[in-house]
């Protein structure tokens, strides 16, 4: 049969291969349909490509630039695989499978109803590696050039070529919702697309075509010695080159410099001493300009460069060197050097300034009127006036005669007085209401006494005599009243006893002084109290260890600081101090033996009591509890401390202790009838720090170490509060490489951690970082953790680009099924004007 047009016979002989093409294809799909092949535990898919470039040889149409992989995917159980959304990975590899050229990830293929048909080309997905925009499915089938190798993170790893006669592999995996499958075995590709092939034809090596001079456009003719080829704007030509290393086009002359010469040029400066030459040596036009050896006049003296200062102003300088310490002083005719001394100071009128004439018993007194120090004598002056400093023993008179002195009583209130006898020279003293005796030979040191009691003390008075000191006792002192020991000093240690009010039986109540030397030290404190009663009956007491009343009364408002009681624990010594140290400590210890103890133990109590008042002022602030820890550290010195708790609470037992419930820290409800107008259970200050519980290391401003609960958790997300506000964009796609997995904690490795035992649901942390790299945080160990509550935005995102999407092709589907419908009914129609005895058109 011939064809007028030989293109109609070429058209023919496209869709000739075209239809032989598509029943091969169809031919290995009833196979893999009435073999039933299946896979155990993957599914089973069989691969052949169609290179739409070898369907358009003898047609004038552009290269595609992709490839088409094709195939059939069963299931495990023999059905077609038909989800909605599956992705495939494609990786072209090296012919022996060592280098990844290139990686390419296809997500969003719809094989719903396709009999688990697929028809995918590569070059439309997402290129994953090369990450170099200049590198694409072209370039890797390059066998003139050297390629990079990626590693699992799509980084480069390695490279590899030139190989002239390498082919290339295709490794692919598909993601069927449930997990990545991988297609085994690798597939060898043995055609590419002409565009492929076009491309590199195009490159000599790694270079282009813009890379190479055409050789047309050089010299007709070979340039001679000394020349080179330069460029003109439309051609090469051959140009003198004098410096060998460039072309200098011309040589431009300014004032006093001329060039002469064409090829080799001479630059010529003009030197002379008029107007547009260059001056040099001596020439009279540099002004200030001096030689070495020429000689100086006026107050210098010699030649340069080392010229004497021979005048000042004209005065001649003399010649004698200066001495340290002295000036120079003009004399009769020159500067002379010599020693400032006191009669160098003059008025303002020349004169002399102090006076050489003054005598004994004379001061030096500045007069404002001759600017001058004057001589004047010292009179008038009172003795009285001198009120400090020492009058010499050689100053005072031989004798000094003390005025006589009354001898007073020597009995009652004049007792014990002593005076100065002027006649006997003598001070002396009454004792025991005799008369008045020398204090130095009637008087014994030191005074002795008798041992005495506390009823009758040695040192007592004449109107009380059982009150006063006695010594009990060998290395004691004590004290009574009213015939009663009160306070005694034994050795280093004070002792107040027998102190009570209206108590028959009080306390004890004692001072320990202990001495603590360099290296030994004791259990009592320096201020004990100790307080015991035996109790005859039951009843109630009220028995405090220590009390301690500060108060502050009148009508005045003060400032400062308040305490009940005050501890300071000062260490001071130098070698340090290993113990512990308390400012107020406060022990509770039940040694009653009872079966049942009852009632509020505490070791240390804060109770704040405001009574009624009419019209009470507003306390500011009140708190139970206040813990400061101050640090003064300097500039040269600061202090470093390991670890700072301003409250830390632990509890201890034994085995065969039984608690039924710890509470560390227990905030219980107010009680009572008052308003209330904020209320809080705890409250942190910004900066104050992270909050960790059952973990001691927290990142986070609240960080649970193990599992926490409640009812909701509301996140902040106010518009008010947030700028740069913008739409998360291909959330579909991100969102699809998401893994969502189920797994179990490593709990016998990380305890701390307080891992929940059995199967979890949830992401792994390092797979969200390389999707969404803004919800996963590290905390203080360098461990990841996802915000899950973050992934809300992305996933709302993601289903409204999936409904969009599906909303466009369903409604591609409608019109692709309506044009269809139509050519169907069309071509029945047709057939049947044909042969109206086919079978659908009766």
């Amino acid at each position: 049969m011939r064809f007028g047009n030989p293109n109609i016979a070429e058209y023919f002989l496209i869709i000739a291969r075209a239809i032989f093409n598509m029943i091969a294809a169809l031919i290995l799909l009833s196979s893999l349909n009435q073999k039933g092949v299946k896979s155990e535990k993957k599914p089973m898919i069989r691969l052949f490509f169609f290179s739409s470039a070898l369907l358009l040889t003898s047609i004038a149409f552009a290269a595609p630039n992709t490839l088409t992989y094709q195939g059939r995917i069963l299931t495990s159980t023999g059905t077609p695989l038909e989800f909605s959304n599956v992705s495939f990975l494609f990786e072209i590899k090296s012919q022996d499978g060592l280098c990844v050229y290139y990686r390419e990830q296809k997500n969003g293929v719809n094989m719903s109803g396709s009999k688990g048909v697929f028809d995918v080309p590569l070059g439309t997905g997402t290129k994953l590696f090369p990450t170099s925009g200049s590198i694409g499915l072209k370039e890797i089938f390059d066998n003139t050039a050297t390629l990079d190798c990626a590693d699992a993170n799509n980084n480069v790893a390695s490279n590899k070529g030139p190989i002239a006669d390498q082919s290339r592999r295709l490794s692919v995996s598909f993601h069927d919702g449930v997990g990545w499958n991988q297609i085994s075995p690798d597939n060898e590709i043995r055609s590419v697309p002409y565009a492929h092939f076009a491309s590199s034809a195009l490159k000599l090596g790694n270079f282009t075509a813009t890379d190479f001079i055409r050789t047309t456009s050089l010299p007709s003719s070979a340039c001679t010695a000394g020349q080179v080829v330069f460029f003109d704007g439309a051609s090469f030509t051959c140009v003198t080159d004098a410096g060998g290393s460039g072309v200098v086009s011309d040589i431009i002359a300014g004032s006093g410099i001329s060039v002469t010469g064409a090829s080799s040029k001479t630059v010529a400066v003009s030197f002379g001493t008029t107007a547009g030459t260059a001056a040099q040596g001596n020439d009279s036009r540099i002004t200030g300009a001096f030689q070495s050896a020429t000689s100086l006049g006026g107050d210098l003296s010699g030649t340069l460069p080392n010229p004497t200062v021979a005048k000042v102003q004209g005065v001649s300088v003399a010649t004698t060197t200066p001495q340290d310490g002295q000036v120079y002083r003009y004399g009769a005719s020159s500067l002379e050097p010599v020693w400032f001394g006191i009669d160098d100071l003059r008025t303002s009128t020349g004169a002399s300034q102090f006076s050489t004439s003054c005598t004994a018993s004379q001061t030096l007194t500045w007069s404002a009127v001759t600017d001058a120090f004057t001589c004047s004598n010292i009179a008038g002056l009172d003795a009285a006036v001198i009120t400090t400093g020492t009058i010499p023993a050689e100053r005072l008179p031989s004798t000094i005669a003390l005025p006589q002195i009354a001898a007073p009583a020597v009995a009652g209130t004049d007792e014990g007085r002593i005076y100065f006898d002027s006649t006997a020279k003598k001070f002396k003293v009454s004792q025991s209401g005799s008369a008045y005796t020398d204090l130095v030979s009637a008087v014994t040191f030191p005074v002795l006494g008798s041992a005495g009691t506390a009823a009758a003390p040695t040192y007592s008075f004449s109107a009380d005599s059982d009150s006063g000191m006695y010594n009990p006792n060998p290395d004691q002192i004590a004290f009574s009243t009213g015939g009663t020991q009160r306070f005694r000093i034994q050795g280093s240690s004070f002792f107040m006893g027998s102190l009570g009010l209206g108590s028959a039986t009080p306390g004890s109540f004692s001072f320990d002084s202990y001495y603590y030397g360099p290296t030994s030290s004791t259990a009592k404190g320096r201020f004990m109290v100790s307080v015991g009663q035996t109790q005859t009956a039951a009843g109630s007491i009220t028995m405090p260890a220590m009390g301690v009343d500060n108060s502050i009364r009148g009508d005045y408002v003060q400032g400062g600081t308040m305490g009940a009681v005050l501890g300071l624990s000062i260490v001071d010594n130098k070698a340090g101090f290993t113990g512990t140290s308390y400012g107020v400590q406060g022990q509770v210890k039940v040694n009653t033996g009872a079966a049942n103890v009852s009632g509020l133990q505490t070791a240390l109590w804060a109770n704040v009591f405001i009574p009624g008042a009419a019209s009470l002022p507003v306390s500011q602030k009140i708190n139970a509890i206040t813990s400061d820890i101050n640090l003064e550290g300097t500039a040269t010195g600061g202090t470093t401390i390991n670890e700072a708790n301003g409250l830390e609470l632990r509890l201890a037992t034994r085995a065969y202790d039984t608690i039924g419930s710890y509470t560390g820290i227990m905030l219980r409800a107010p009680i009572g009838t008052g308003a209330i107008t904020t209320q809080y259970a705890m409250i942190t200050e910004p900066g104050s720090g992270n909050v960790g519980i059952g973990i001691t290391n927290p990142s986070y401003m609240l960080h649970v170490g193990g599992t926490a609960g409640g009812t909701s958790w509301a996140n902040t997300s106010d518009r008010r509060f947030k700028r740069n506000i913008a739409t998360i964009d291909s959330s579909l796609e991100k969102v699809l490489q998401l893994r969502g997995v189920t797994y179990d904690w490593r709990v016998e490795e990380f305890p701390a951690r307080r891992f929940d035992h059995g199967q979890q649901i949830g992401l792994i942390a390092q797979e969200v970082q390389e999707v969404f790299p803004d919800v996963v945080t590290k905390d203080n160990d360098g461990f990841l953790a996802v915000q899950y509550a973050n992934l809300v935005a992305p996933l709302i995102e993601a289903f409204k680009e999936f409904y969009s999407q599906w909303r466009t092709e369903t409604a591609a589907l409608k019109a692709e099924n309506a044009r269809l419908t139509n050519e169907v009914q069309s071509l029945q129609k047709w057939v049947c004007q044909k042969d109206p005895s086919a079978e659908f058109c009766k």
